[in-house]
């Protein structure tokens, strides 16, 4: 059985690959982390199943186009991330390791 801190740096790297895919526009793989069935409900629309929330999110960027604002998704978890644990995290606590890559 994983340890609260093993459990807590799993949620971690998800989060990180989920912020990383948005907003590198990856919504295929963004959408493969969800369950089959899983349910994607934002200020922008819902999708429910991994094929129609990588739809929603393209459609979601094609929409908003070239004016749309500098994604941001990472630096948002990576700030709530080191409140969470007094401010220790600090600069790349979420950033997956990507040697392998």
């Amino acid at each position: 059985m994983p340890s609260a801190i093993e459990e807590k740096d799993a949620t971690r790297e998800v989060l990180a690959e989920y912020c990383f895919a948005l907003d590198g526009g990856r919504y295929d793989d963004m959408a493969a982390l969800f369950t089959e069935d899983g349910a994607w409900d934002t200020a922008f629309g819902a999708a429910t199943g991994r094929a129609a929330i990588a739809g929603q999110a393209r459609d979601i960027r094609l929409r908003a186009g070239d004016n749309r604002p500098r994604a941001v998704h990472l630096d948002q978890h990576r700030h709530r991330a080191g409140e969470c644990d007094g401010g220790r995290a600090g600069r790349g606590a979420l950033e997956p390791d990507r040697r392998a890559e």
